[in-house]
């Protein structure tokens, strides 16, 4: 193995990239990989690289506990995402540029990384008294996975249970947009009752298909290379930014966007958490002039969207 050592540096948010390539058969393949970090009165040590420094890490990735990573500072039960055994997770992009040191980050955040305004807000490193008030948004990357193509198992522990009307959305970091996962060929999702913060294993036998209103704990199966891998590449990674919204709920691609709209996005279906003009439902009709299906948005939807639309041409031709 190889080490590259760095000092000197002045506080602040810092990337190292490495691509390696080589040639098979007369054909070129490479695979890259960059990781962020940052620079602060706390120190930089990183033992395990996955992106949380020691004073905060709660599962050392060093002495074999690579497969959980923290989504929340507490001092009580610890919040661990987990993978199996073999497969390695680390906190992904923003909760990076945002020093979170763990592995959720907020809706300021992600707006902020949206309308591309750096460097980003400072997360949080107080302990948090409050978990059922954080958004279920969590942002990790899967990496050391054994072999390219492999279906890998993610089990979260949701800050707040699944509502009846509950679905995963994933953040596509080119289009800067949301979707549904696809559970259309091999990916799929599954949930288990669980308690706050405590999540059976990967596999285990407790999760059953779909979402349980009520449950604790998200167990997700993706493929790498396949429909929700946002990198594209069966690459041994897969960069993961979730979401728990609303089933009937999916937002407009827009720029720029409001943190307002972020907390929308992910709160959708929580009772208590939107008003009337907060809403962007989508209802599917039958046109009764075609016979086909269609789509229908509320009006005050509609004004934003104009809105938007009139600011981003604006933006474009100045």
């Amino acid at each position: 193995s190889q080490r590259l050592s760095v000092s000197g540096l002045s506080e602040g948010l810092y990337t190292v990239s490495l691509t390696i390539s080589k040639t098979i058969d007369g054909q070129l393949l490479s695979s890259s990989t960059s990781q962020v970090f940052s620079v602060s009165e706390l120190g930089v040590e990183d033992d395990d690289s996955d992106g949380i420094i020691n004073a905060f890490d709660s599962s050392d990735g060093s002495m074999g506990a690579e497969e959980r990573l923290t989504t929340t500072i507490t001092a009580d039960i610890p919040y661990d995402v987990q993978l199996q055994y073999g497969v390695g997770v680390r906190a992904g992009l923003i909760a990076r540029m945002g020093n979170n040191q763990v592995s959720t980050i907020t809706s300021e955040q992600l707006t902020n990384y949206i309308n591309q305004d750096f460097p980003i807000a400072s997360g949080d490193t107080s302990e948090n008294t409050n978990i059922a008030a954080t958004p279920n948004m969590f942002d990790i990357d899967v990496v050391n996975i054994p072999g390219a193509g492999d279906l890998v198992n993610v089990v979260i522990p949701l800050n707040k249970p699944q509502t009846a009307s509950a679905a995963v959305l994933l953040f596509d970091h080119i289009s800067l947009s949301w979707f549904y996962m696809d559970t259309s060929s091999t990916d799929s999702v599954s949930s288990a009752m669980g308690t706050p913060g405590t999540c059976p294993t990967p596999g285990d036998e407790s999760y059953t298909a779909g979402f349980v209103e009520g449950a604790y704990c998200l167990q997700l199966n993706i493929t790498d290379g396949g429909p929700n891998d946002r990198d594209t590449s069966m690459n041994g990674s897969i960069p993961l930014l979730v979401g728990i919204g609303s089933s009937n709920y999916l937002p407009e691609a827009s720029e720029p966007i409001e943190s307002e709209d972020i907390s929308n996005i992910i709160n959708a279906g929580d009772p208590g958490t939107q008003t009337d003009d907060d809403n962007i439902e989508i209802e599917h009709s039958a046109s009764e002039d075609d016979g086909g299906g269609g789509g229908s948005i509320n009006p005050f939807t509609l004004l934003i969207m104009m809105f938007m639309s009139l600011c981003l041409y604006r933006h474009k031709n100045t």
